[in-house]
């Protein structure tokens, strides 16, 4: 083997290593989590994955929440809520996840799950991807609804 192959053998691995490590270190890490959405098919839930940036605790549950109010990406499941839905905060405190939804809750939408089905499933979502979480209060415009 001459002088330059084994440079080359060296420099290559090298550089490969390098680019890799940038391009790690610009694309964050980020954390895999599933949710759940009811079907337009009678009886039946889709499961999405999801990849959200890795953030602090109370800001990763907000994340998570905005996440799940946009809906699911695949068009035979429906909305948790009626388009429009917003969350206006999400607060986590000793084992308590407090969310505050929009007035928008109340809405008739076809494209939605029934309001009870709705946080059922909001509630299944939650709980299985923070185990850390373990009573949910959930209001609308400031007031308790579950």
């Amino acid at each position: 083997m001459t002088e330059k192959q084994r440079k080359i053998l060296i420099i290559f691995p090298s550089a490969v290593f390098v680019i890799s490590l940038c391009f790690w270190i610009l694309n964050k890490p980020k954390t895999r989590y599933v949710l759940f959405f009811e079907s337009f098919d009678k009886g039946r839930q889709c499961l999405e994955e999801r990849y959200l940036p890795h953030i602090e605790k109370e800001r990763r549950l907000q994340v998570f929440v905005n996440e799940l109010l946009l809906g699911p990406q695949n068009p035979r499941c429906k909305l948790l809520f009626p388009k429009g839905t917003r969350s206006l905060f999400c607060f986590f405190d000793g084992g308590t996840l407090f969310i505050n939804l929009s007035g928008d809750i109340v809405k008739s939408d076809d494209a939605a799950s029934e309001i009870n089905a709705g946080f059922d499933l909001l509630r299944k979502n939650i709980l299985h991807n923070f185990k850390y979480v373990k009573k949910i209060e959930i209001f609308a415009d400031n007031k308790e609804i579950f």
